[in-house]
């Protein structure tokens, strides 16, 4: 009888684990789901369909939404401001398990994310012995949103996006494409200038921010399974 050596014992620990991986893979049921999600994106749910052991697609909906009230002067004159920032995004995702509790995600999104930036004058302006009031000084409004509104999406999971059971745990990091932001500018009044084409201040701005074409992703969830199909 040959001894039991270093090196059979880890050609049997990688037997073994395979196995393990392999059956923890066939017990996995087909079946469809929804899931709560957090994420850099906002709030929001999935719908599940865990079509086969490795694979499993998503369709969902997330959104924040936040607007903030500011005041500033400006070249003397008061101005009311607002600043606001949505998140969210329409996602089909598809996942590939490598193995049970790690999967590698592929997708489109429609990219809600956008940032803006207005304000009207509140007070008037005195030049000289002029005075012009503040409807003629102006108002102007500043938008950032994704230069590619429908953006590729690659991700790595970590749990299961539709629990063996009735629960399912999943974290993922990943990144929208979404290309240079795209910069519109509006305005009226004595500000019209700013928005006009030949000053090129949008093409300007887009410039300076051209670098941020990624957008980070960062989602957890939770799912619960609604039906079950028997694997044959």
């Amino acid at each position: 009888m040959q001894p039991f050596t270093v090196k059979k014992m880890k050609k049997l620990l990688i037997i073994v684990t395979l196995g393990l991986i392999s059956t923890s893979l066939i017990a996995q049921e087909k079946g469809l789901g929804v899931a709560m999600k957090s994420s850099t994106m906002g709030i929001g749910v999935d719908a599940i369909y865990k079509f086969h052991k490795r694979m499993s697609a998503r369709v969902g909906y997330d959104y924040f939404l936040v607007n903030r009230s500011i005041s500033f002067e400006q070249s003397d004159v008061s101005y009311d401001g607002n600043v606001g920032v949505r998140l969210g995004s329409l996602t089909a995702l598809y996942d590939f398990f490598i193995i049970p509790s790690i999967h590698f995600t592929a997708g489109l999104a429609l990219n809600r994310f956008s940032v803006g930036f207005s304000g009207e004058a509140s007070s008037s302006y005195t030049l000289g012995e002029l005075e012009i009031p503040a409807e003629q000084i102006g108002e102007f409004k500043f938008d950032v949103g994704p230069g590619l509104p429908v953006s590729p999406y690659l991700g790595v999971g970590f749990g299961q996006t539709l629990g063996n059971k009735l629960v399912g745990f999943n974290f993922e990091i990943g990144t929208y494409y979404q290309g240079g932001p795209n910069v519109t500018i509006r305005s009226t009044g004595l500000t019209g200038p700013t928005s006009r084409p030949e000053h090129e201040q949008a093409e300007l701005f887009e410039s300076q921010i051209s670098q941020y074409y990624l957008f980070p992703i960062i989602r957890g969830s939770i799912s619960f399974r609604i039906f079950t199909f028997n694997n044959q």
